[in-house]
């Protein structure tokens, strides 16, 4: 049975977390992380979304939106 669809309000911040399988490292090199940045950015403008706070380490990504 599917879990249930979350409520969220409009004006809710969200802690997103995106993590490699068995820490393996989500990002390559710096042009990897340049990249991400860069299509955050893209999606920010695209869907006037606010970036509070973000960091891009090696086998994971915070993001507080």
């Amino acid at each position: 049975m599917p879990r249930t669809k979350r409520v969220m309000a409009l004006d809710a911040a969200l802690h997103v977390i995106c993590r490699g399988n068995n820490r393996q490292n989500v990002f390559h090199d710096d042009n990897d992380k340049l990249r991400y940045y860069n299509l955050l950015l893209e999606l920010k403008q695209g869907n006037k979304i606010d970036i509070l706070h973000y960091c891009l380490m090696d086998y994971h990504i915070l993001e507080l939106a």
